[in-house]
């Protein structure tokens, strides 16, 4: 864990090709144990997701570089660290594990963020007619203690197709639905990976409902 940290520390004041390039074999020691870290977290979120089980790091870890085309920030690469853990890899419209490491910004946490508008309906749609189960989930003492808040933009009135008048309507106003976990650097990789898993095993259920809403939509 030291050297990815020592890594992103040092990319932070030296974001720049000529950097980087002179210190790429250390980048591709980084990325290697990145990955491993990320292959021991699928296999341990696959042992209560069997839809994990099929994937490789490389289908959930993101690129170090930046697509700074249409950006004013023209820097090269990113100075984090990420991965989402999630059927289908990072790319996958399911609800997931966002993991997200950087020196004094760390965090973790998913959950789905802006979903296409028929997997958002369908999302919306459960939570008006399972309110109460969408509550239990968000206001578990479990759940509250390490996620402060449901975060994503929010509409100002009802979603088109939902009654304004229903008693819920707030709770569907969101156009994401995803949690974030903020912790201070941990440099001891098993200390590390008990923090994380512990944190998505509160978090399961809470994807779990998500994933419920768009596996309807897959199959109607």
């Amino acid at each position: 864990m030291e050297s990815i940290f020592s890594f992103l520390g040092e990319l932070r004041f030296n974001n720049n090709r000529d950097w980087f390039n002179a210190n790429k074999s250390t980048y591709l020691e980084v990325k290697t144990r990145f990955d491993g870290i990320i292959s021991k977290l699928i296999e341990q979120l696959a042992s209560d997701e069997e839809a994990l089980s099929f994937l490789l790091p490389k289908d959930c870890v993101y690129r170090i570089y930046r697509d700074a085309r249409f950006s004013k920030n023209k820097d090269p690469y990113k100075m984090h660290l990420g991965a989402f853990i999630s059927p289908g890899g990072r790319k996958s419209p399911h609800a997931g594990y966002y993991l997200h490491l950087e020196p004094g910004n760390c965090s973790i946490g998913g959950g789905i963020y802006k979903p296409m508008p028929a997997y958002l309906k369908s999302i919306r749609s459960k939570i008006i007619a399972e309110p109460k189960k969408y509550l239990e989930l968000i206001n578990d003492k479990a759940f509250q203690g390490v996620f402060s808040e449901i975060y994503g933009e929010r509409l100002k009135l009802a979603p088109k197709g939902f009654s304004k008048d229903d008693p819920n309507i707030d709770l569907i106003k969101n156009k994401s639905y995803f949690v974030v976990n903020k912790f201070e650097d941990i440099f001891d990789e098993d200390a590390f990976l008990e923090h994380i898993t512990s944190v998505y095993a509160v978090q399961k259920p809470f994807n779990d409902f998500l994933n419920e809403a768009i596996f309807e939509v897959g199959n109607e």
